[in-house]
């Protein structure tokens, strides 16, 4: 049974300007616009200042980033999204 904060969380989404989760129609039609649209790839600057590579596992884009030769520092980034949406311009800031 679903709680009160579920409950509540549904209803905000649903009223609020977040139209896309009013029905799972619109929030179909929204997931395919967005894949549709949206660029994944990196930001030019990112691809000067680090080395990436990119390769498909499964249908989905997967991004190898490394520091360019003779730098030590490392980051693990790993983006959710749940298999619905690719990694945003927000994402890669």
């Amino acid at each position: 049974m679903p709680s009160f904060k579920s409950h509540l969380v549904s209803f905000i989404l649903r009223h609020s300007r977040k139209k896309a989760f009013a029905s799972p129609e619109n929030l179909q039609r929204w997931i395919a616009y967005a894949r549709k649209t949206e660029d994944h790839h990196p930001p030019a600057l990112l691809r000067e200042q680090l080395d990436i590579t990119e390769r498909s596992v499964d249908g989905f884009p997967v991004y190898e980033i490394a520091p360019k030769a003779g730098e030590r520092r490392r980051i693990l980034y790993m983006h959710g999204g749940a298999y619905v949406f690719q990694i945003t311009s927000y994402h890669w800031g």
